[in-house]
């Protein structure tokens, strides 16, 4: 601790500097001064800690002293006890006034004095070891205050703050709200990437996100204007107006600064955005309402197209057809159960045309969006699979239909669960074929004396004839017919070299038109059955 002595009395002011064992309290004298005018040139060189000052001096006395010293030179923990020979309470009122510490009477002992300064110094250190905490407090606060601010924000398009509220909150994290404020919101966000892109991967698009919400702050931050992100990975920019400028003027402006941007984001990351824009300004508690405009205006990108900025307006209440294609859906669902998957996606394809091209809204296009999503499901069930199964990792796309963002990636959803649940039904269908074929075969060995036919065998077994034939063919290399035809005829050759007449080889292999039996083996073997005997 620097102590700086100012006293008139050179006995005094002496007595004061070198009777009193400073140092061995670690209080280091570095000057003294004869009046107020040499305390103010050494204060100013010195910067003391702690001073003793006498009152009544020539040139300037005491208190004008303080006061100009407090006027010129910023000290917050210097600590000043006044030593003086006056006792009336004006003197002392005006010291407490200047911010004087400690007042004492002449004469004041050395030890009182020795104690007084040593008190004196032990509040300067813990002045200074407060302001230190909370200057690390501060500096923590304003390395947070961006974190906390965009929580702020985020909680405010929410809707989840009341106005005055809002304006206490944003004022205890420097974004001074006003009642009297009006907002304005616009929505940005990258277009999806297209399928052909090599630059980019899936994966990279949250990291496009972050980059333009990066862009985004550097270009648009203002004081009237705030960036956040949310958790969708939408960037978002909020306008602030003070009453002093048309509703259409600040949207005009603000729909030119998100055409800046999008040029800037094009320029530097060679790829697209999109933005929506509320319809109007409004009061900063209805925020939320204009958020979800944009929002809306930004999704409608679906049916416009991408790089665009999308101004809200309302849709249209009209009709919707869903009824789509009714042949293409049952030919789909036929192709499902059959497991044919070029078919099948063709007729999923002819659906979802015929769908989307009546969509004129995001509204009408949403819609169109589940139908589908429910063709789906129901044909999934009705294969005895589960639609976690068929999904997978996309299912989260069943429940938030919006986080995909182009016709074209809904699209894909689509075909790629029609694609799994084929997949699906092959590996099932695969793991058991051997026990359907093996049952069929049985059932032709058995009932090879009777009229078989696929369809009925079908029937009884409970599966598709459709399925049923291309199964057969796979597993054993020829059509069900040809099959069935080729073991009668060897049954029929058996019953004739076993001496059998020629009808009762027809009996045995189900025919019970002699003459048609007659015609089926002359062309299988060649030769009659008369012919065969001989």
């Amino acid at each position: 601790m620097n102590l700086l002595i100012v006293e008139d009395e050179t006995r005094l002011r002496h007595a004061l500097a070198y009777q009193i064992p400073w140092d061995a309290h670690g209080i280091e004298v570095v000057g003294t001064a004869a009046n107020g005018l040499e305390g103010l040139e050494l204060a100013a060189r010195k910067l003391p800690d702690l001073m003793i000052v006498d009152v009544q001096m020539p040139e300037m006395n005491g208190l004008e002293f303080i006061a100009r010293l407090r006027a010129e030179h910023r000290l917050p923990f210097q600590k000043i006890l006044i030593l003086s020979g006056h006792d009336q309470f004006s003197y002392a009122q005006q010291a407490m006034e200047q911010g004087v510490a400690k007042y004492l009477l002449k004469p004041a002992g050395h030890n009182q004095i020795l104690d007084t300064m040593l008190e004196l110094a032990e509040q300067a250190k813990q002045d200074m070891a407060e302001w230190q905490r909370q200057a690390q407090l501060h500096k923590k606060w304003q390395a947070h205050l961006p974190v906390l601010q965009q929580d702020l924000l985020r909680q405010w398009l929410q809707g989840e703050y009341r106005l005055m509220e809002l304006i206490h909150k944003s004022n205890e994290l420097q974004l001074g709200l006003d009642k009297q404020d009006r907002v304005a919101v616009a929505v940005i966000d990258m277009d999806p990437l297209p399928t052909d892109e090599t630059r980019y991967l899936k994966s990279d698009r949250s990291l496009l996100s972050f980059s333009l919400h990066c862009v985004a702050q550097e270009l648009l931050q203002a004081p009237l204007q705030w960036v956040c992100q949310t958790q969708e990975g939408y960037t978002v920019l909020i306008v602030i107006d003070r009453g002093m400028r048309e509703s259409a003027d600040v949207l005009r402006d603000l729909y030119s600064s998100v055409e800046q941007l999008q040029r800037q984001v094009k320029g530097i990351l060679k790829h697209t955005v999109s933005a929506g824009i509320c319809a109007q300004m409004a009061e900063p508690d209805r925020l939320h309402e204009l958020y979800r405009q944009a929002i809306k205006a930004l999704q409608s990108r679906m049916i416009l197209g991408s790089e665009l900025v999308i101004p809200y307006c309302e849709a249209n209440q009209a009709s919707l057809s869903l009824q789509g294609s009714i042949q293409a859906e049952r030919q789909l669902e036929s192709a499902m159960e059959t497991a044919d998957k070029p078919r099948a996606l063709q007729h999923l394809e002819e659906v979802w045309s015929e769908l989307m091209q009546g969509a004129d809204s995001i509204e009408e296009a949403y819609e169109s969006i589940l139908y589908i999503h429910s063709l789906l499901i129901r044909l999934i069930q009705s294969q005895g699979l589960r639609v976690s199964e068929v999904f997978q990792d996309e299912v989260k796309y069943l429940y938030s239909i919006e986080l995909l963002r182009t016709k074209e990636e809904h699209w894909e959803l689509i075909k790629l669960a029609a694609e799994r649940m084929i997949d699906l039904l092959l590996e099932a269908r695969n793991s058991t074929t051997h026990h359907t074929i093996t049952a069929l075969l049985a059932m032709i060995e058995e009932e090879i004396d009777q009229e078989l036919t696929l369809h009925r065998a079908a029937d009884r077994m409970y599966v598709n004839s459709s399925y049923l034939s291309r199964l057969f063919k796979q597993e054993m290399g020829v059509a069900f017919s040809s099959y069935v035809t080729m073991k009668k005829m060897e049954r029929a050759k058996e019953v004739l070299l076993q001496g059998g007449r020629v009808y009762d080889a027809a009996a045995a292999t189900g025919y019970r038109d002699v003459s048609y039996f007659t015609k089926v083996f002359r062309k299988y073997w060649g030769v009659t059955p008369g012919e065969f005997k001989k």
